[in-house]
């Protein structure tokens, strides 16, 4: 019996997480219990602790009111009026996250008379450098995570205590404190705009890849939580018990026996199965069609009587590659049409670039929701990040 994660689950013939990710085809089940987490193939089981919640002093101090307009009319008198509506923008902005611990009036107004980029180059100089930056944190804090989960996550030997301890570590917990702290963030939400989902799903088709950049920069700084509750969602997450099975031809009958027998004593959260065509269905059947057709409708059965959500992985048919679109279609999934008719949500990854060396979507992925039972179907780009192999929203890279 090895364990899996912080050691709480265990499973016969576990194996770690492993080292890449793969894209979602079909969830047979969409009405997530609890928290969920995605792992290879048997089931998880997540526990969360409450988290405390930030920000009980949110809101621009008692003396933004008047502040604010004598800035806007001292800086802005000799302005444009991009330029004004840009200082105002940013002056709210900075004003909803500015603290009493931050700065008195005064101080607030000196250093939006300093960090204003009312000069276009300026304006793009401070934009390079953030941009720049904020993507070297983010892939050196990645590339710590990993170091830090990898004796949890991968099968490097014995999981000892203090590996359980450095997997609950966030290595980037206070790096947004630590920018507000320093004035780095209230620099972004002065000259950045802020934008909400609505925004991005209403404009983001008119956007230019400058326009996404600033709002994924200013993004980054759009909540002001304290690192004690970023590290306690990381401890969180670390006490997580991943249960996870890789037994050869793993069949629905005994996938059904391991999931049953974990629910009856750890309450699943989710079931993903990696991939699903690497299941056989345990029962006689005539050719290999009829045979994913029968795995396909056991998983939905599975997921109701269970009533936990199945995630399952499903190969694609080489037609994709014969279209001048490569964009995948319901039709392209392997083997069986019932896979199609079963799942409530289908969706698809797709990347240009992958097909097309000189595509101008580089950096960029497509999420396609193919079908959604109870829901609209629709095409949500996602930045790809190649050097870390992480798909990350547009606006919060």
């Amino acid at each position: 019996m090895v364990s899996a994660g912080t050691g709480r689950g265990t499973v016969s013939n576990c194996m770690r997480l492993p080292q890449e990710t793969c894209g979602l085809n079909c969830i047979y089940k969409m009405n997530l219990p609890r928290a969920c987490l995605v792992v290879s193939l048997l089931a998880v089981s997540v526990c969360f602790r409450p988290v405390l919640r930030a920000g009980p002093d949110a809101g621009p101090p008692a003396w933004f009111k008047e502040t604010a307009p004598k800035i806007e009319a001292g800086l802005g008198a000799n302005l444009g009026e991009p330029q004004r509506a840009r200082l105002r923008r940013g002056l709210a902005q900075t004003g909803e996250f500015w603290r009493a611990g931050d700065g008195d009036a005064a101080e607030f107004t000196a250093f939006v008379r300093r960090q204003f980029a009312a000069d276009p180059a300026a304006l793009d100089a401070m934009f390079d450098r953030f941009d720049h930056m904020l993507a070297h944190f983010d892939g050196h804090f990645s590339e710590l995570r990993y170091e830090l989960k990898k004796p949890v996550d991968l099968d490097t030997g014995p999981v000892r205590p203090f590996d359980e301890l450095f997997a609950a570590y966030e290595p980037n917990a206070y790096l947004v404190d630590d920018c507000f702290r320093n004035k780095l963030a209230f620099v972004v939400l002065l000259n950045f705009p802020l934008t909400t989902l609505d925004q991005r799903l209403a404009k983001g088709e008119t956007w230019s890849r400058r326009q996404w950049a600033e709002a994924r920069l200013a993004q980054a700084f759009s909540r002001r939580i304290p690192g004690e509750v970023n590290q306690a969602i990381a401890e969180a997450q670390a006490e997580a018990e991943l249960y996870i099975d890789d037994s050869a031809g793993l069949n629905m009958f005994e996938l059904r026996a391991k999931a049953r027998r974990l629910q009856s004593k750890h309450a699943l959260s989710l079931i993903i199965v990696d991939y699903l065509q690497l299941m056989t269905s345990g029962a006689s059947v005539e050719n290999r069609v009829q045979e994913v057709s029968a795995i396909s409708r056991n998983l939905k059965v599975l997921a109701r009587d269970l009533e936990v959500p199945i995630v399952a992985l499903s190969q694609l048919s080489r037609a994709v590659e014969q279209r001048s679109d490569k964009r995948p279609i319901l039709s392209d999934l392997r083997e069986s049409g019932a896979i199609e008719q079963d799942a409530d949500i289908v969706g698809f990854i797709y990347r240009d670039e992958y097909y097309n060396d000189e595509s101008d979507q580089q950096g960029l992925a497509e999420i396609i929701v193919a079908k959604h039972r109870n829901g609209p179907t629709d095409t949500v780009k996602l930045s790809f990040l190649k050097r870390y192999a992480k798909f990350a929203d547009l606006a919060a890279v």
